[in-house]
């Protein structure tokens, strides 16, 4: 069972994977103890960082930025996504909420006081501990979401140059991921690839099978191996269609295909404190942009992550319920 153990004073945070993440709840849990068992034996592998830990303890490793980009920030290509589900940045929507969680982050210290109301015994207190422990070091994984482009524009050399950035969105963000997970707060509004093609502004379709039929695509509409987008770079409209398993995409207009290389993906998300109501939505309170680094799918194993590219504050606009309404503008005259 997947558990969702970083729970700090106040509510439930959604620690994507910072936690005990179970490949059972993939259905392949026998992997767990084996690549586990691999891992512990030789240490922390050179090039590497701890993104989380399976079920059994053992730690989950993912490539470190320094072997994914070269000196001069250009991506190597050379790492294959292992586990899609599991990596943060193997998509925009999963690394934003690794971003968001370790903005929240407030590594309390594993040695400090715990209350005994909420900790009653020794198994309790031992396992506060180790959740604390495992959430050390936030700005070292913070760091390893950020692209190279980011660290040139804030001006970021090491890990400890995002604590200013941490600091102002944690201030900022306050509330973000109390009261429920953080995808809860979080909302995906555009997504859009440039690439050999041009620009290409991307929606996810409601009925793709029924795009398919209207478009005269001679598809199957196969939902749980294919996403299905509609691509629109300003002039003609397409259908991209996108593995789930590689990434590998292609663009088809009627019944001509044709592959996209060299597409740099972005996706920009929307952060929000609060939670819908009946009322409606909180405001939104910033805006993370998210940039691919490029790497084209090989032999059937994705190589495209994900990286945050830029963040902007958003101050909420506070309506004052006693201020009168503007008039209404006068109509034009008639012509």
């Amino acid at each position: 069972m997947m558990t969702n153990d970083m729970t700090p004073p106040g509510g439930p945070m959604d620690a994507p994977m910072r936690v005990s993440r179970g490949l059972r709840s993939a259905g392949i849990g026998a992997l767990s103890l084996a690549i586990g068992l691999v891992l512990t034996g030789c240490g922390q592998p050179d090039g590497t960082y701890i993104e989380g830990y399976w079920d059994n303890g053992d730690p989950f490793y993912a490539p470190s930025k320094t072997v994914l980009f070269d000196d001069n920030g250009d991506p190597t290509c050379a790492y294959p996504v292992k586990y899609l589900q599991f990596e943060s940045r193997s998509g925009p929507t999963n690394l934003a909420r690794g971003v968001s969680f370790e903005i929240m982050n407030l590594e309390l210290d594993p040695d400090g006081y715990l209350n005994p109301a909420d900790y009653p015994d020794e198994a309790s207190q031992a396992k506060e501990r180790l959740r604390r422990e495992r959430a050390l070091n936030s700005l070292d994984v913070l760091w390893q979401y950020t692209h190279p482009q980011f660290d040139a524009a804030y001006g970021i050399e090491s890990p400890a140059d995002l604590a200013p950035i941490k600091a102002e969105l944690q201030t900022h963000l306050y509330g973000l991921g109390k009261n429920a997970p953080f995808v809860d707060y979080l909302k995906l509004v555009e997504q859009y690839f440039v690439s050999d093609r041009g620009t290409f502004i991307v929606v996810r379709l409601d009925n793709p099978k029924g795009y398919l039929e209207d478009n005269n695509i001679p598809l199957k509409f196969e939902g749980l191996l294919y996403e299905y987008y509609s691509a629109d770079d300003g002039e003609e409209e397409f259908l991209l269609v996108k593995e789930k398993e590689t990434g590998d995409t292609a663009l088809w207009q009627g019944d001509q295909e044709s592959e996209l290389t060299d597409a740099i993906w972005f996706a920009r998300v929307e952060v929000r404190t609060g939670l819908p109501t009946p009322n409606g939505l909180p405001p939104v309170m910033a805006e993370f942009t998210f940039q691919s680094d490029g790497c084209a799918d090989e032999g059937g194993r994705a190589y495209q992550r994900y990286y945050l590219r830029s963040y902007e504050i958003i101050e909420p606009v506070i309506e004052d319920d006693d201020e009168e309404p503007a008039p209404e503008p006068s109509p034009s005259p008639s012509v």
